[in-house]
């Protein structure tokens, strides 16, 4: 009402109504306040995901988004192969970074293999938003086409995730200083490791009438064959290794120590060929059989000093990880017509240059297993 006027006079119909309408307000007004307060059932029952930020990491949050460069290629490796193939694609990713200057991830599938045992890996999973957003993207690649398009530089911005499996023995080697710092072996694998090896020496006393003392020195062997000699006869390098070879290059261990002692390591398939070959007949010969992971065998296998190789990259790792002083494998003279297998090619090449490690080629007479 404006200062001055009259309240109009409303007639008793007119009032009525006004009543009613009121009424009906004042209803739906306590209906909602009233059931605006009840708990909400459908509510509770879907809630909704919080993320809790605590003090100072909000800007960490805000800004993760721009963490990845997208000025440089993002290379994941999503690995193939074994333990050892998975090992040398990692370093492989490590060079790859170091010569383009790129951006560098593994694969959860890599980190999940490796992260066991070696603990500190500085390379990580794709982690950030807008990396995980680039992987929608996805160049599927080999480790040739994966140079050869950083080399050409097309498309900076681009991610490459890399299926293939090399292991350049000499470009690792050469490398080392490179990934010696990421494989620090878990501490607790090592000291598994020595206790199956202390076990084993004590089995042997008792088994084979063989007594461990100051004067034995333990030889690790590993034994390659199963499905490996598919590759093998692919590229030509020749079959996989005769019991010859193991018995030669026993003879020369024997020959140059008082006392050794062989543990042959190899997969559950090959037990029984390598019992019957390698171990039955002979008190300083026995099978780690105990039917132990890749992972535990490999750490055994890089534990010796003495170390008989065979093929594989398996082997190569428990060479490359181990403080070797000596390292036997098969003489090139053994390969008739055959491609020099690349690991042995490569021995051949390192056992030339100055090194801690004596890399000693075994010949050996081809016959019938």
């Amino acid at each position: 009402m404006y200062r001055g006027m009259k309240a109009p006079v409303v007639s008793t119909p007119r009032l009525k109504w006004l009543l009613g309408c009121v009424t009906i307000l004042l209803t739906t007004f306590i209906l909602y306040v009233f059931l605006y307060n009840e708990p909400r059932a459908t509510v509770l029952a879907y809630p909704q995901p919080q993320v809790n930020i605590i003090p100072n990491q909000l800007d960490k949050h805000s800004v993760h988004k721009d963490e990845c460069d997208r000025s440089k290629p993002l290379v994941v490796w999503k690995p193939k192969g074994r333990l050892g193939n998975i090992i040398c694609e990692y370093v492989h990713l490590l060079k790859l970074a170091d010569f383009f200057s790129v951006d560098i991830r593994t694969s959860v599938s890599m980190h999940e293999a490796l992260a066991p045992i070696f603990p500190h890996l500085s390379v990580k999973t794709p982690s950030s938003p807008c990396e995980s957003e680039r992987l929608k993207h996805v160049a599927w690649i080999t480790y040739p086409k994966a140079r050869e398009r950083l080399l050409n530089q097309t498309n900076r911005a681009e991610l490459l995730v890399i299926w293939d499996t090399p292991c350049d023995v000499m470009q690792i080697w050469q490398s080392r200083l490179q990934w010696l710092s990421e494989f620090i072996v878990n501490s607790e694998l090592k000291e598994a490791a020595a206790l199956r090896l202390q076990n084993m020496t004590r089995n042997v006393e008792s088994l084979k009438n063989f007594t461990v003392d100051d004067d034995t020195t333990l030889v690790g062997i590993h034994v390659r064959r199963s499905d490996y000699w598919t590759v093998l006869d692919k590229y030509n390098f020749g079959g996989v290794l005769p019991r010859q070879y193991y018995e030669a290059a026993f003879k020369y261990y024997r020959k140059r120590f008082e006392k050794p002692l062989f543990i042959v390591i190899t997969e559950p398939g090959e037990y029984d060929w390598c019992r019957e070959n390698l171990s039955k007949n002979s008190r300083d010969v026995i099978l780690a059989d105990d039917r132990r992971s890749p992972e535990e065998d490999l750490i055994l296998l890089s534990s010796f000093a003495h170390i008989i190789y065979s093929h594989g990259s398996f082997g190569v790792w428990g060479i490359l990880l181990s403080e070797a002083e000596t390292v036997a494998y098969p003489d090139h003279k053994n390969d008739g017509d055959k491609v020099r297998y690349p690991p042995h090619q490569a021995f051949d090449e390192i056992g030339k240059m100055q090194n801690r490690t004596e890399y000693i080629t075994i010949m050996y007479k081809s016959g019938e297993e």
